[in-house]
């Protein structure tokens, strides 16, 4: 599924181009909207964007504002301009966008396709949609530019998110072909998570969630082998109603650490004060004493930010590749309030390192980052190891990193090495 070139084409078009294993989009003109907020009001546009963007200098925006690139509501606007209203006040800012590059595929593999929905096997590193730094580097454009160029003279089909997977995360992901569709699937997904709000089943039920992780340590009683069939993975039910009341049940480990996310940065920790409800189980699968991890299907009962990823490293056993919460240890789970501090030197490069992605492009006009600035970004290499399985009937192949420590894999659940077109 994936190569390594240098340069060349993709399949998803002229506006991308491979480099070193890593996909990237040429620099591209955007215009960001946004209504004024609250902490805006009564403070001028140049108070506001400075304050807002510390990396931009004010000559940026006194040249935004001079070349009408700064604008409010589709009217020209100085920097002395004072907000007064929230909500009435609609800022647009066209800039040239340098967008961070993901891992590079050759496209996107389809699990699944009916007229109601689109399932995809979603590679890691790739955000579901556009958002924050991310525009055309996303699954859903990447997918609709690879379903116009296989449709010919036929519209490729819109599709509808309707549910997420982290960035970093590879796995199923289901999208709808209607909004009707969306808003049933939609639906399921939320009743599942409503109909365990203590973390009980009455019971046993088949899981509608699995995804397969690699953590760090020896987690539970993993044996060094597992049954030569993966079958069975998919076809998992959960413990009846009594056992799951116990922390241990079987193989079963169900975690309850209440969960708490940080406005700031959009990270989720243990605080066992003011936390919601989130559960997850876990069952140790295989151990790999060579490296000195265990290899676990995860069931998540609610859908909190970041929940397998907390919930694994809040006992101890952090996921292999985690960046942002590998550190944790099992110890810093015990205390209210912030408990994992992200490793900023594994994180994508900010904006300020972006580099020019053309050598031959001529710069664009009040670019900071088009100035001729030495090296390449490129995606972090080491992924994180967590991989979405199955999301209800809709079962994806395992990942490279997981297919070593299983002796024999179903049809349906080998990984693919060429995947074919759709």
């Amino acid at each position: 599924m994936r190569s390594s070139p240098s340069t060349g084409s993709t399949p998803f078009g002229d506006d991308y181009f491979p480099h070193n294993s890593s996909l990237y989009v040429r620099p591209f003109w955007y215009t960001f909207e946004a209504h004024a907020k609250q902490r805006w009001l009564g403070r001028s546009v140049q108070d506001v964007f400075t304050s807002e963007f510390p990396y931009l200098p004010l000559s940026y925006w006194e040249a935004c504002c001079a070349s009408g690139r700064l604008r409010l509501n589709d009217r020209a606007v100085s920097l002395e301009y004072v907000f007064r209203g929230r909500g009435v006040e609609r800022v647009q800012h066209t800039t040239h966008r340098h967008e961070l590059p993901v891992q590079y595929v050759e496209r996107i593999p389809i699990v699944h396709q009916d007229d109601d929905v689109l399932v995809v096997n979603k590679p890691a590193s790739l955000p579901v949609h556009a958002g924050g730094q991310y525009q055309r580097n996303t699954l859903e454009a990447l997918l609709q530019r690879q379903l116009a160029a296989a449709a010919d003279d036929e519209s490729p089909p819109r599709l509808f998110t309707v549910h997420r997977l982290d960035k970093e995360t590879s796995g199923v992901v289901v999208f709808a072909k209607s909004g009707a569709v969306a808003r049933r699937i939609s639906g399921q997904f939320q009743r599942q998570s409503q109909a365990v709000p203590d973390g009980l089943h009455d019971d046993p039920t088949p899981l509608r969630k699995v995804y397969v992780a690699r953590v760090r340590g020896r987690l539970g009683e993993a044996p060094a082998t597992f049954p030569p069939s993966l079958d069975a993975l998919c076809a998992l039910t959960l413990p009846s109603r009594s056992p799951l009341k116990r922390r241990r049940t079987g193989d079963w480990i169900a975690c309850r650490e209440l969960l708490a996310k940080d406005a700031a940065d959009g990270t989720a920790y243990v605080d066992r004060l003011t936390g919601k409800h989130a559960e997850t189980l876990l069952r140790p699968l295989v151990y790999d004493p060579g490296t000195d991890t265990t290899c676990i299907a995860c069931v998540p009962l609610t859908g909190r930010t970041h929940q397998i990823r907390v919930h694994c490293a809040s006992l101890g056993h952090p996921i292999v590749g985690d960046a942002l919460y590998g550190t944790a240890t099992g110890a810093a789970a015990h205390r209210p309030g912030r408990h994992f501090t992200p490793q900023s030197a594994d994180a994508d490069p900010t904006w300020e390192q972006l580099r020019r992605l053309d050598a031959d492009a001529a710069p664009a006009p009040h670019c900071p980052i088009c100035p001729s600035i030495p090296a390449l970004p490129g995606a972090r290499p080491e992924m994180i190891q967590l991989h979405a399985l199955c999301y209800f009937e809709h079962c994806a192949p395992l990942p490279e990193w997981a297919t070593p420590h299983f002796t024999s894999l179903p049809p349906s659940l080998a990984p693919c090495a060429d995947p074919p077109p759709p």
